[in-house]
Protein backbone atom coordinates (compact mmCIF):
# COMPACT_ATOMS: atom_id res chain seq x y z
CA UNK A 1 0.00 0.00 0.00
CA UNK A 2 1.17 3.31 -1.21
CA UNK A 3 1.78 6.09 1.57
CA UNK A 4 2.71 9.60 1.99
CA UNK A 5 4.43 11.73 5.27
CA UNK A 6 2.02 14.37 6.69
CA UNK A 7 3.62 17.24 8.98
CA UNK A 8 2.09 17.15 12.62
CA UNK A 9 2.84 18.61 15.65
CA UNK A 10 4.62 16.39 16.98
CA UNK A 11 6.78 15.63 13.94
CA UNK A 12 6.29 13.59 10.54
CA UNK A 13 3.95 10.57 10.65
CA UNK A 14 3.04 8.43 8.10
CA UNK A 15 -0.30 7.79 6.24
CA UNK A 16 -1.47 5.37 3.72
CA UNK A 17 -2.81 7.14 0.57
CA UNK A 18 -5.64 4.44 -0.21
CA UNK A 19 -9.69 6.15 0.05
CA UNK A 20 -11.13 3.35 1.69
CA UNK A 21 -12.33 3.22 5.43
CA UNK A 22 -13.39 0.41 7.71
CA UNK A 23 -17.06 0.70 8.82
CA UNK A 24 -16.17 -1.41 11.95
CA UNK A 25 -17.99 -1.69 14.69
CA UNK A 26 -18.60 1.94 17.09
CA UNK A 27 -17.03 0.14 19.65
CA UNK A 28 -13.69 0.67 18.54
CA UNK A 29 -14.45 4.60 19.55
CA UNK A 30 -15.55 4.09 22.60
CA UNK A 31 -18.47 5.90 24.08
CA UNK A 32 -18.27 8.31 26.70
CA UNK A 33 -21.24 8.88 28.99
CA UNK A 34 -21.16 12.07 31.27
CA UNK A 35 -23.99 11.73 33.25
CA UNK A 36 -22.08 8.53 34.94
CA UNK A 37 -19.84 8.77 38.34
CA UNK A 38 -16.79 10.88 36.69
CA UNK A 39 -14.09 8.70 37.93
CA UNK A 40 -15.51 6.44 35.32
CA UNK A 41 -15.44 8.82 32.72
CA UNK A 42 -11.96 9.12 33.43
CA UNK A 43 -10.53 5.81 33.13
CA UNK A 44 -12.86 5.19 30.01
CA UNK A 45 -11.15 8.46 28.75
CA UNK A 46 -7.72 6.98 29.88
CA UNK A 47 -8.55 3.82 27.86
CA UNK A 48 -9.44 6.15 24.95
CA UNK A 49 -6.77 8.56 25.13
CA UNK A 50 -3.72 5.67 25.47
CA UNK A 51 -5.09 3.25 22.62
CA UNK A 52 -7.40 5.07 19.65
CA UNK A 53 -7.04 9.22 20.40
CA UNK A 54 -11.08 9.73 19.57
CA UNK A 55 -13.87 9.09 21.48
CA UNK A 56 -17.61 10.48 21.63
CA UNK A 57 -19.39 11.83 24.58
CA UNK A 58 -23.25 11.82 25.19
CA UNK A 59 -24.95 13.85 27.93
CA UNK A 60 -22.76 16.45 27.20
CA UNK A 61 -25.22 19.20 27.95
CA UNK A 62 -25.05 21.22 24.24
CA UNK A 63 -28.59 21.20 23.84
CA UNK A 64 -30.07 20.31 20.95
CA UNK A 65 -32.40 23.01 19.49
CA UNK A 66 -28.79 25.15 19.91
CA UNK A 67 -27.05 22.37 17.34
CA UNK A 68 -30.28 23.13 15.00
CA UNK A 69 -29.75 26.60 15.01
CA UNK A 70 -25.95 25.97 14.52
CA UNK A 71 -27.08 24.03 10.96
CA UNK A 72 -29.70 26.49 10.09
CA UNK A 73 -26.93 29.46 10.18
CA UNK A 74 -24.33 27.46 8.50
CA UNK A 75 -26.43 26.35 5.77
CA UNK A 76 -27.32 30.20 5.47
CA UNK A 77 -23.77 31.55 5.31
CA UNK A 78 -22.48 29.23 3.06
CA UNK A 79 -25.22 29.91 0.53
CA UNK A 80 -24.43 33.81 0.56
CA UNK A 81 -22.87 35.25 -2.72
CA UNK A 82 -19.33 34.18 -2.86
CA UNK A 83 -18.57 37.83 -3.00
CA UNK A 84 -20.26 38.81 -0.02
CA UNK A 85 -18.47 35.95 2.22
CA UNK A 86 -15.04 37.55 0.96
CA UNK A 87 -16.09 40.64 2.48
CA UNK A 88 -15.21 38.82 5.61
CA UNK A 89 -12.48 36.56 3.96
CA UNK A 90 -9.74 35.36 6.72
CA UNK A 91 -6.72 37.01 4.94
CA UNK A 92 -8.57 40.47 4.95
CA UNK A 93 -9.02 40.99 8.43
CA UNK A 94 -6.27 41.67 11.03
CA UNK A 95 -7.23 38.57 13.32
CA UNK A 96 -7.21 35.40 11.36
CA UNK A 97 -11.10 35.07 11.50
CA UNK A 98 -13.31 35.35 8.79
CA UNK A 99 -14.59 33.13 5.65
CA UNK A 100 -11.98 30.52 4.08
CA UNK A 101 -13.30 29.78 0.48
CA UNK A 102 -13.59 26.40 -1.05
CA UNK A 103 -10.05 25.25 -1.68
CA UNK A 104 -8.86 27.76 0.43
CA UNK A 105 -6.72 25.58 2.86
CA UNK A 106 -4.35 22.91 2.31
CA UNK A 107 -3.80 20.84 5.95
CA UNK A 108 -1.56 18.22 4.01
CA UNK A 109 1.04 19.83 1.88
CA UNK A 110 1.84 16.56 -0.49
CA UNK A 111 -1.58 16.90 -1.86
CA UNK A 112 -4.01 19.11 -3.21
CA UNK A 113 -6.05 21.99 -1.51
CA UNK A 114 -9.06 20.72 0.48
CA UNK A 115 -12.42 20.71 -0.92
CA UNK A 116 -14.78 22.48 1.61
CA UNK A 117 -14.94 25.98 2.76
CA UNK A 118 -14.80 27.67 6.08
CA UNK A 119 -15.88 30.40 8.78
CA UNK A 120 -13.37 30.75 11.69
CA UNK A 121 -14.67 32.58 14.97
CA UNK A 122 -13.79 32.63 18.39
CA UNK A 123 -13.28 34.26 21.69
CA UNK A 124 -14.98 38.18 21.56
CA UNK A 125 -13.53 39.29 25.41
CA UNK A 126 -10.59 41.95 26.14
CA UNK A 127 -8.60 39.18 27.73
CA UNK A 128 -8.47 37.34 24.70
CA UNK A 129 -7.06 39.67 21.93
CA UNK A 130 -5.33 42.24 24.20
CA UNK A 131 -2.87 38.98 24.72
CA UNK A 132 0.39 39.43 22.64
CA UNK A 133 -0.10 37.45 19.53
CA UNK A 134 -3.90 36.67 19.35
CA UNK A 135 -6.08 37.39 16.80
CA UNK A 136 -8.37 39.93 17.65
CA UNK A 137 -12.19 40.32 17.62
CA UNK A 138 -14.73 38.07 15.36
CA UNK A 139 -16.08 39.47 12.07
CA UNK A 140 -19.61 38.96 11.29
CA UNK A 141 -21.59 38.70 7.62
CA UNK A 142 -24.00 41.57 8.17
CA UNK A 143 -26.51 40.30 6.43
CA UNK A 144 -27.44 37.62 8.63
CA UNK A 145 -27.49 39.16 12.53
CA UNK A 146 -28.44 36.10 13.82
CA UNK A 147 -25.05 34.28 13.12
CA UNK A 148 -23.70 35.96 15.54
CA UNK A 149 -26.17 35.38 18.14
CA UNK A 150 -26.32 31.65 17.76
CA UNK A 151 -22.10 30.93 17.29
CA UNK A 152 -21.76 32.81 20.68
CA UNK A 153 -24.04 30.80 22.19
CA UNK A 154 -22.76 27.29 21.00
CA UNK A 155 -18.89 28.60 21.52
CA UNK A 156 -19.71 29.32 25.08
CA UNK A 157 -21.59 26.26 25.78
CA UNK A 158 -18.66 23.87 23.90
CA UNK A 159 -16.01 25.80 26.17
CA UNK A 160 -18.16 24.76 29.56
CA UNK A 161 -17.56 21.34 27.82
CA UNK A 162 -13.95 21.45 27.27
CA UNK A 163 -13.50 22.55 30.94
CA UNK A 164 -15.71 19.58 31.51
CA UNK A 165 -13.51 17.26 29.32
CA UNK A 166 -10.25 18.58 30.98
CA UNK A 167 -11.31 17.66 34.65
CA UNK A 168 -11.96 14.03 33.32
CA UNK A 169 -8.45 14.65 31.57
CA UNK A 170 -6.86 15.59 34.84
CA UNK A 171 -8.57 12.87 36.59
CA UNK A 172 -7.24 10.28 33.85
CA UNK A 173 -3.89 11.10 34.76
CA UNK A 174 -4.64 10.49 38.97
CA UNK A 175 -4.13 14.26 39.09
CA UNK A 176 -6.49 16.64 41.38
CA UNK A 177 -9.40 17.47 39.39
CA UNK A 178 -8.89 20.83 38.57
CA UNK A 179 -5.05 20.23 38.13
CA UNK A 180 -4.76 21.08 34.35
CA UNK A 181 -7.08 24.25 34.35
CA UNK A 182 -4.30 26.59 34.84
CA UNK A 183 -3.19 25.80 31.22
CA UNK A 184 -6.31 26.85 30.24
CA UNK A 185 -7.08 30.04 31.61
CA UNK A 186 -8.25 31.21 29.75
CA UNK A 187 -8.21 28.47 27.11
CA UNK A 188 -7.33 29.86 23.23
CA UNK A 189 -9.70 28.11 21.66
CA UNK A 190 -11.16 28.45 18.09
CA UNK A 191 -13.81 27.75 16.41
CA UNK A 192 -15.55 26.95 12.66
CA UNK A 193 -18.33 26.08 11.31
CA UNK A 194 -17.42 23.44 7.50
CA UNK A 195 -19.39 23.25 4.35
CA UNK A 196 -18.23 20.27 2.36
CA UNK A 197 -19.35 19.48 -1.31
CA UNK A 198 -20.87 16.26 -2.35
CA UNK A 199 -18.86 13.74 -4.16
CA UNK A 200 -21.07 11.43 -6.02
CA UNK A 201 -19.06 8.34 -5.71
CA UNK A 202 -15.32 7.48 -5.37
CA UNK A 203 -14.58 8.21 -9.24
CA UNK A 204 -15.27 11.75 -8.13
CA UNK A 205 -12.56 11.69 -5.01
CA UNK A 206 -8.93 11.77 -5.28
CA UNK A 207 -6.77 11.00 -3.10
CA UNK A 208 -5.18 14.31 -4.04
CA UNK A 209 -8.44 15.55 -3.37
CA UNK A 210 -10.39 15.15 -0.55
CA UNK A 211 -12.49 17.16 1.49
CA UNK A 212 -9.80 17.71 4.20
CA UNK A 213 -6.61 16.00 4.37
CA UNK A 214 -4.52 13.63 6.41
CA UNK A 215 -3.48 15.81 9.93
CA UNK A 216 -3.70 15.81 13.56
CA UNK A 217 -5.32 18.66 15.52
CA UNK A 218 -2.23 21.08 17.60
CA UNK A 219 -4.56 21.66 20.60
CA UNK A 220 -5.34 20.47 23.85
CA UNK A 221 -8.06 18.37 22.36
CA UNK A 222 -11.17 19.01 19.38
CA UNK A 223 -14.90 18.96 19.95
CA UNK A 224 -16.51 17.98 16.67
CA UNK A 225 -20.22 18.78 16.02
CA UNK A 226 -21.03 16.21 12.89
CA UNK A 227 -24.12 16.50 10.69
CA UNK A 228 -26.37 13.61 11.48
CA UNK A 229 -27.08 11.25 8.15
CA UNK A 230 -23.42 12.17 6.66
CA UNK A 231 -20.33 10.05 7.70
CA UNK A 232 -17.03 11.66 6.54
CA UNK A 233 -15.13 11.72 9.18
CA UNK A 234 -12.45 8.61 9.11
CA UNK A 235 -9.54 8.00 11.79
CA UNK A 236 -6.25 6.31 11.15
CA UNK A 237 -5.58 3.59 13.96
CA UNK A 238 -2.16 1.97 14.57
CA UNK A 239 -2.42 -1.02 11.80
CA UNK A 240 -2.52 2.08 9.30
CA UNK A 241 -6.39 1.15 8.24
CA UNK A 242 -8.62 4.03 8.29
CA UNK A 243 -11.65 3.71 10.41
CA UNK A 244 -14.90 5.27 9.75
CA UNK A 245 -16.24 7.33 12.91
CA UNK A 246 -19.43 7.45 11.37
CA UNK A 247 -21.99 10.04 13.58
CA UNK A 248 -24.01 8.66 16.53
CA UNK A 249 -27.40 10.58 17.53
CA UNK A 250 -26.92 12.89 20.61
CA UNK A 251 -22.95 12.39 20.95
CA UNK A 252 -20.23 14.93 20.00
CA UNK A 253 -16.35 13.31 19.06
CA UNK A 254 -13.60 14.24 20.88
CA UNK A 255 -9.67 13.77 19.46
CA UNK A 256 -6.76 14.08 21.79
CA UNK A 257 -4.69 17.13 20.03
CA UNK A 258 -0.65 17.37 19.53
CA UNK A 259 -0.70 19.49 23.23
CA UNK A 260 -2.17 17.01 24.97
CA UNK A 261 0.21 14.26 23.46
CA UNK A 262 2.81 16.41 24.73
CA UNK A 263 2.16 16.82 28.36
CA UNK A 264 1.93 13.36 28.53
CA UNK A 265 4.53 12.35 27.25
CA UNK A 266 3.13 10.90 24.11
CA UNK A 267 1.23 8.42 26.32
CA UNK A 268 -2.35 10.28 24.99
CA UNK A 269 -2.24 9.70 21.16
CA UNK A 270 -2.94 12.83 19.01
CA UNK A 271 -4.03 10.76 16.09
CA UNK A 272 -3.92 11.60 12.15
CA UNK A 273 -7.92 11.83 10.76
CA UNK A 274 -9.19 13.35 7.70
CA UNK A 275 -12.57 13.71 5.68
CA UNK A 276 -13.87 12.10 2.51
CA UNK A 277 -17.96 13.08 1.51
CA UNK A 278 -18.91 10.63 -0.94
CA UNK A 279 -22.56 11.44 0.52
CA UNK A 280 -24.05 12.41 -2.57
CA UNK A 281 -24.95 15.85 -0.65
CA UNK A 282 -23.88 18.78 1.19
CA UNK A 283 -22.02 18.37 4.12
CA UNK A 284 -21.39 20.48 7.68
CA UNK A 285 -19.32 20.13 10.44
CA UNK A 286 -18.46 22.30 13.70
CA UNK A 287 -15.10 21.74 15.64
CA UNK A 288 -14.08 23.66 18.49
CA UNK A 289 -10.34 23.67 19.16
CA UNK A 290 -9.98 23.59 22.58
CA UNK A 291 -6.05 24.51 23.72
CA UNK A 292 -4.08 25.93 25.76
CA UNK A 293 -3.31 29.55 26.95
CA UNK A 294 -1.25 31.32 24.53
CA UNK A 295 0.90 32.35 27.02
CA UNK A 296 1.94 29.05 29.12
CA UNK A 297 4.64 26.45 28.61
CA UNK A 298 3.98 23.21 27.81
CA UNK A 299 5.79 19.92 28.64
CA UNK A 300 5.09 16.59 30.67
CA UNK A 301 6.01 16.91 34.04
CA UNK A 302 8.23 14.67 35.94
CA UNK A 303 5.34 12.96 38.17
CA UNK A 304 3.44 12.09 34.42
CA UNK A 305 6.33 10.83 33.09
CA UNK A 306 6.80 8.65 36.72
CA UNK A 307 3.30 7.52 35.87
CA UNK A 308 3.13 6.91 32.44
CA UNK A 309 6.54 4.43 33.04
CA UNK A 310 5.41 3.11 35.92
CA UNK A 311 1.53 2.00 34.44
CA UNK A 312 2.58 1.42 31.20
CA UNK A 313 5.68 -0.07 31.02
Amino acid sequence: MTHRSVPTGNGMRQVPVSLEAKKGEFNEIPIIDLAQDQTVSAAELRDACTRVGFFYVKNHGVPEDLIDDVWKVAKDFFALPLEEKMEIELHKTPNMRGYTPMYGENVDPSSRPDAHEAFDFGSDTTSMYNMDGVPGKNVWPSSLPKTQITLDDYFKKINELGHRLLQLFSLSLSLPIDALQSIANPPSSIARILHYPPHESEKEVSPDQIGIGSHTDYELFTILLQQQGIKALQVLNRHGEWISAEPIPNTLVVNVGDMMQRITNDKYVSTIHRAINQSGRERYSSPVFFGANYEVTLEAGDYLKERFEATYK
